[in-house]
């Protein structure tokens, strides 16, 4: 059964997955092409419309990713990968594959189709739903919804390791977050999407996920954001109900 540390530990991680969902619902300020200027030469402001810029010309979204979260408290880092997939409004799955490379073979999968958002692990036959609108839900989720602006919601600054060649934003939330203390956003110089995030928490663990092979404007089926429980897997709550 997924005991409550496991249940807070996936929905950990649905605040770190839902960060691209982040900019992937917003809708655009500036034209993708406006302003002059060398990336270089950009402010952290104007970087972060650059990105509110290219995501909302984006409907869908797919790529492979790589994730990597340190634990600082037990010194681990564990390293997971698979497929990602955003469509807009609100829906969004990720296809984690097992670690030892077996071709094809899920080990879990987080899926969201507007309303509901549901865990699945495959090797335990176990899946949990929650409610997109349930208050508990990590405060990240409502960029899910299409409510995202970077620059009303976060505090934009370069970091020390921002280039030219590779522009970096750290964002900090203007209304403090159990969920997460800082993001971190790693920027094609050419296109402003974001190739890389990291995720610091309040007690400084990293979830770090980098996306590869990027495609956008795919016109994904909604049907791949649909998820029925399968035949043999326990339901752990039942009783939700969602609209």
């Amino acid at each position: 059964m997924m005991s409550l540390n496991s249940r807070s530990r996936w929905f950990n991680v649905l605040g770190v997955v839902s960060v691209l969902a982040l900019v992937v619902s917003m809708t655009a300020t500036v034209s993708a092409d406006e302003g002059d200027g060398a990336v270089g030469e950009m402010s952290a402001e104007d970087l972060a419309e650059r990105v509110q810029a290219f995501y909302g010309e984006t409907e869908d979204f797919q790529a492979s990713f790589v994730q990597e979260y340190t634990d600082i408290a037990a010194a681990e880092t564990s390293r997971s990968q698979g497929q990602v997939y955003f469509k807009k409004p609100g829906m969004m799955r990720w296809d984690y594959m097992q670690s030892d490379g077996e071709a094809n073979e899920r080990d879990r999968m987080l899926v969201s189709d507007g309303d509901s958002f549901w865990i699945y692990e495959y090797e335990y036959q176990q899946v949990f739903q929650e409610c997109l609108e349930d208050s508990q839900l990590p405060t990240s989720i409502n960029f899910l919804m299409g409510e995202g602006n970077l620059l009303e919601d976060f505090d934009v600054e370069l970091t020390d390791d921002s280039t030219a060649d590779a522009p970096e934003l750290e964002l900090t939330p203007k209304e403090p977050t159990s969920d997460y203390q800082k993001l971190e956003f790693v920027l094609d110089p050419e296109t402003f999407e974001v190739s890389q995030t990291t995720v610091f928490d309040p007690y400084g663990n990293t979830n770090e996920i980098n996306f590869q092979e990027s495609q956008v404007n795919q016109n994904l089926s909604a049907s791949g954001f649909d998820f029925e429980v399968p035949e043999g897997a326990r339901l752990l709550n039942p009783e939700q109900q969602c609209d």
